[in-house]
């Protein structure tokens, strides 16, 4: 099992800037049937981001609907990691774990609680 904690700002290592829907998202709540995508900021373009769901680790093309983007802002320093979830499903619900990983082992993580729902008119 792997353990995860969250930056205190006082140890070394990659800082996870932000985590939570792709910015300039209004809703804190995704519909059911959507595309959503969930933003994951590092500090430092050498860091690898990997995400979670409920403890377990989220790889493409298990016969998911998960993508996974990564790129490097070499001018902010951040790397930015997209986990896109395509056609969502209430099972998509759930805590979505960004971790930062440095070559050197020295890892940081932060938690996103994805709510899903269905849309009222």
């Amino acid at each position: 099992m792997l353990s995860l904690s969250l930056s205190t700002g006082k140890d070394k290592g990659p800082y996870i800037l932000y985590l939570g829907l792709e910015k300039n998202v209004d809703s804190d709540a995704t519909v059911i049937g959507s595309n959503v995508n969930l933003t994951c900021e590092s500090q430092s373009t050498g860091v690898q981001n990997v995400f979670y769901k409920d403890g377990s680790i989220v790889t493409e093309g298990d016969g998911k609907h998960y993508t996974l983007y990564q790129m490097s802002d070499h001018e902010r320093n951040v790397k930015v990691a997209n986990l896109e979830i395509k056609n969502v499903t209430f099972e998509d619900a759930g805590n979505y774990t960004c971790l930062a990983l440095l070559p050197t082992g020295i890892r940081k993580n932060s938690t996103f609680l994805l709510r899903v729902g269905k849309l009222f008119k």
